[in-house]
């Protein structure tokens, strides 16, 4: 089953997080310009220092590439101190043209 990799950074860090993706497997990706939206000031989204903008990026990758495309982005990002960004992983039920 392919999964989704969703990666939340800084608009700053998203060429670089879509060079480690490619040089460790991925064939592509889609990103998003993101923003908070709440009522009370927000200063952090899942670890993420906001700023005017957030950027996410979807990499839809065969469940055979997750494993090694994950320990490549936390090698060069530290996901667990604040204000690097977030990383989680989905499972994409139904994928075409993949």
């Amino acid at each position: 089953m392919p999964s989704i990799i969703h990666v939340f950074v800084t608009p700053s860090l998203v060429d670089e997080v879509i060079q480690v993706a490619e040089d460790n497997g991925s064939s592509g990706a889609t990103i998003f310009k993101t923003r908070s939206s709440s009522h009370q000031k927000q200063e952090t989204f899942w670890n993420v220092e906001l700023e005017e903008q957030i950027a996410l990026i979807l990499i839809v990758t065969p469940q055979d590439k997750v494993k090694s495309l994950i320990l490549a982005l936390e090698q060069k990002f530290d996901f667990a101190n604040t204000g690097i960004g977030q990383l989680l992983v989905t499972p994409a039920y139904s994928v075409k043209g993949l």
